[in-house]
């Protein structure tokens, strides 16, 4: 891989600005490639492509997920996720022109902070004169967010991810790896909230967010979960909410637009019967009846995934049919990524748990020629960053993929002869 960026390197594909099981699922046949079995040449052939192995599926319910495995080890633990950073510190999230909303660890420690915080206003103070980009625009930006990224490493975000607070929840809508310093950096986002513009109510927000800590085992108390809550009104995001599901991803990264996105949003709520006056998409891994089934899959297919060996991905079906596909340029960065993306393709399998479909099984056959299409498609566009980052996009009319990469490793955008890349995402259309 060629030397890393010391720079922001940020590519917009869009026109808008566990618990472990207890016994873990076993692969439906033996022999899994990765898994620590030996498996047969003529089958490594079969599910074999760009140096990447599919491995044998495994199935809860009506969800298969086929583990992605590399050739070759990629262990390189090159970057910090929007978890880590959130978790730590070390990376924050704002509203355009969010005055008061950036504090230091310091600050939070001093005595009377929290009280200081929740009297602060639902929404950002007028305007102030000021050099700083957080004190500009009061009123906000939908598809546009302020980044902090002071980890030391480079920042990466998946197009999808979900970000809590603000006037309106939204989602990363781009590919991104943010260099560590302390200037502020913009992103592209979509809102996955239509019905708000405004804070919300501390015992509300405070409520959720330990909902969403929980799901996500880590457990927040009352307290830290109110002062989160505060922050979120003076413009901060403070807590990252998992991740969209295939339809709302796909209308992300196509660039379909805002109004899609909402549509998609929306669709996806009605299937799994979330009420709520903003509709946000949050309420699915907020809501506790809808947690506890999507904990059903997490538990039997968290942990044998992630044990795969050399697993850098997987490709996932719902009832029968391969749906999507996620790979990644090394081990650690997938298995950060996992749980949220598992709990995502848990929802969209949940949502029609019950269609006549649901006991349908997909092959390994079906993934590789999913993966092959995925990879194989025609070049729709491609855009090249200084530094020597491409990404592109390709469909092969059943199939679309989006992939990151490195053009010194892959003209692809990162896919090909041998995946370099970042992230590779691929939908079924």
């Amino acid at each position: 891989m060629p030397r890393l960026l010391v720079f922001m390197l940020a590519v917009c594909l869009s026109a808008t600005g566990c618990r472990p099981s207890e016994q873990p699922t076993q692969p439906e046949q033996a022999g899994a490639p990765g898994t620590g079995h030996n498996a047969s040449s003529a089958g490594d052939q079969e599910a074999e492509l760009g140096g990447l192995v599919i491995g044998e599926p495994l199935r809860h319910a009506n969800l298969t997920i086929f583990p992605v495995s590399s050739k070759v080890p990629r262990n390189e633990d090159l970057y910090i996720t929007l978890d880590e950073g959130l978790k730590a510190g070390t990376v924050e999230v704002f509203e355009v022109g969010a005055i008061n909303a950036r504090t230091t660890g310091e600050d939070r420690e001093q005595p009377g902070m929290e009280e200081a915080v929740a009297d602060e206003p639902a929404l950002p103070p007028a305007q102030q004169a000021s050099d700083d980009p957080f004190t500009q625009e009061v009123g906000g930006d939908v598809n546009r967010l302020m980044v902090v990224n002071r980890s030391g490493r480079l920042l990466y975000l998946m197009p999808g991810e979900i970000i809590y607070g603000g006037k309106q929840d939204r989602c990363i809508g781009c590919e991104y790896l943010i260099v560590s310093g302390e200037e502020p950096v913009p992103i592209e986002v979509y809102c996955v909230e239509q019905g708000r513009w405004a804070g919300r109510m501390l015992d509300q927000s405070a409520g959720e967010l330990q909902a969403l800590a929980y799901q996500a085992g880590r457990p927040l108390e009352e307290e830290e979960a109110r002062r989160l809550a505060a922050e979120a009104n003076r413009g901060k995001f403070v807590a990252s909410a998992g991740n969209l599901s295939k339809a709302s991803r796909l209308a992300v990264q196509t660039g379909d637009g805002q109004g899609q996105v909402w549509q998609e949003v929306a669709t996806a709520n009605a299937a799994a019967e979330i009420q709520g006056d903003t509709g946000a998409f949050t309420a699915n891994y907020a809501d506790q009846d809808v947690a506890k089934e999507l904990q059903t899959y997490a538990d039997k297919l968290e942990r044998p995934i992630a044990e795969t060996r050399q697993v850098v991905g997987v490709v996932m079906a719902v009832n029968g049919k391969v749906e999507a596909m996620d790979v990644f340029g090394s081990t650690p960065l997938f298995k950060k990524l996992w749980p949220k993306l598992l709990r995502s393709y848990a929802l969209d399998a949940a949502n029609v748990a019950d269609d006549e479909e649901a006991d349908k099984r997909s092959t390994r056959k079906d993934a590789r020629g999913f993966l092959a299409s995925a990879l194989e498609g025609e070049e729709q566009s491609k855009t090249e960053v200084d530094g020597g980052l491409v990404v592109s996009r390709r469909s092969s009319g059943r199939v679309v993929g989006f992939g990151a990469g490195f053009a010194a490793e892959d003209a692809s955008g990162g896919m090909g002869g041998g995946f370099g890349g970042v992230h590779y995402s691929a939908f079924s259309e």
